[in-house]
C-alpha cells in the first residue's frame, strides 16, 4: 500500500517511509518493537500486523505513548473497551459468530459444538458462540479447547462426536487448523464443519490436498474473501491490491490494504500529526475499503 500511496504523490507531496520490525510472534518482543517505533519522533503512525495476543500486550501502552495505531488481530478486546489510540481493522469475533449462528438457525440446526484455542482469540470465539447460541435457541452440547502448541486433537474430537451436534465450529488457525481438519475427517465425524476465516489460506489448502478436499467447509467471512467479484468500490480496491501483489489476495492481504486506506484517510483529514491523525480516525464514517465501509466512534474501535 505504501508503494502505491507514494506513486500517487504520498502525503502532500512527501513520500511515506515504512520502518519494519518483527515481533517474532512473541508478546514481549512485540512490546519492545512497539516502544522502539513509538520513541522515534519521526514516526507518526504505527501499524500492527501481528496476532491478537501480541496486540493485547501492546494495548496498555497505547495511551501512554500517544501514537495512533491501526491494528490487525481478531480478539474483540483489542477494540472494546476502546483505547483512544488503538483501532482494529478486522471485525469482531462476535460479529462472525453471530453470522454463522443466524445462518445455522435458518438451516434448522438445533445443536452445536466448538473446539477453540485457550488463547484470547479462542476464548473470545468460545464465549461468543455460547452467548449467541443461547439467544437463538441453539443448544451448545460441547466446548473443547486446546493449546496452540498441540498437535493431537483426537480426544477433543471424540468427545465432540459423542455429543452428537448438528454442527461443529473450529476456531483453530495456522497449523492447528490443518490438523483439526485432517483429524476430523480421519475420525469420520459426520456433522458439517465450520472454520474460522483465519484458517483459510494457501498453506491450509495446500496441506489438506487442494480445493476439492475443502469442498463442504463452511465459514462466516469478510467480503474481502470474494475478491474482485465484490464489485463497487471494494472490488476496485481489491483489483488495486491484486495488481500490487502480483497474485490473488487472501483475506489477510485485504486487511493489510484496509490498514492503508484508513491511514491515508486519517492523514488526508488531519494535519498529519500523531494527535491529528488519531482524532481523525475517531471521526471515520462510511469510509469505503475492501472490507468496509469503516466506521469508528470514540467508545468502539472495531
Amino acid at each position: 500500500y505504501v508503494k502505491t500511496w507514494n506513486a500517487r504523490g504520498g502525503y502532500k507531496g512527501k513520500k511515506i517511509e515504512l520502518a519494519i520490525l518483527d515481533d517474532e510472534t512473541n508478546g514481549v518482543t512485540a512490546v519492545n518493537a512497539f516502544r522502539h517505533h513509538a520513541s522515534d519522533k519521526d514516526i507518526n503512525f504505527i501499524w500492527l500486523g501481528i496476532s491478537s495476543n501480541s496486540v493485547l500486550s501492546i494495548k496498555p501502552l497505547a495511551s501512554e505513548v500517544k501514537i495512533p495505531i491501526v491494528s490487525s488481530g481478531a480478539a474483540d478486546a483489542i477494540g472494546v473497551p476502546a483505547d483512544p489510540y488503538l483501532f482494529k481493522v478486522a471485525p469482531g469475533t462476535k460479529d462472525l459468530s453471530l453470522a454463522l449462528l443466524e445462518w445455522a438457525k435458518k438451516q434448522g440446526v438445533k445443536s452445536i459444538a466448538t473446539i477453540t484455542a485457550t488463547d484470547a482469540y479462542g476464548q473470545s470465539e468460545k464465549n461468543n458462540v455460547k452467548t449467541g447460541a443461547a439467544k437463538l435457541g441453539i443448544k451448545v452440547v460441547a466446548q473443547e479447547t486446546f493449546a496452540v502448541s498441540d498437535t493431537n486433537f483426537n480426544a477433543q474430537l471424540i468427545r465432540i462426536r459423542n455429543a452428537k451436534p448438528d454442527l461443529v465450529f473450529s476456531g483453530a488457525t495456522g497449523g492447528p487448523a490443518i490438523l483439526v481438519y485432517k483429524q476430523y475427517h480421519q475420525l469420520r465425524l459426520s456433522p458439517p464443519l465450520a472454520l474460522s476465516q483465519g484458517a483459510l489460506n494457501r498453506a491450509f489448502f495446500k496441506a489438506i490436498g487442494g480445493k476439492k478436499a475443502a469442498e463442504g467447509i463452511l465459514t462466516a467471512t469478510n467480503q474481502g474473501t470474494l475478491g474482485s467479484s465484490i464489485g463497487g468500490v471494494a472490488g476496485r480496491e481489491y483489483a488495486k491490491l491484486e495488481k500490487a501483489l502480483g497474485h490473488p489476495a487472501m483475506i489477510f492481504n485485504t486487511f493489510g490494504w484496509d490498514h492503508g486506506i484508513i491511514t491515508e484517510w486519517a492523514f488526508g483529514n488531519s494535519d498529519g500529526s500523531r494527535e491529528g491523525a488519531r482524532a481523525a480516525l475517531d471521526r471515520i464514517k462510511e469510509v469505503p475499503a475492501i472490507n468496509g465501509p469503516f466506521n469508528y466512534r470514540p467508545d468502539y474501535h472495531i
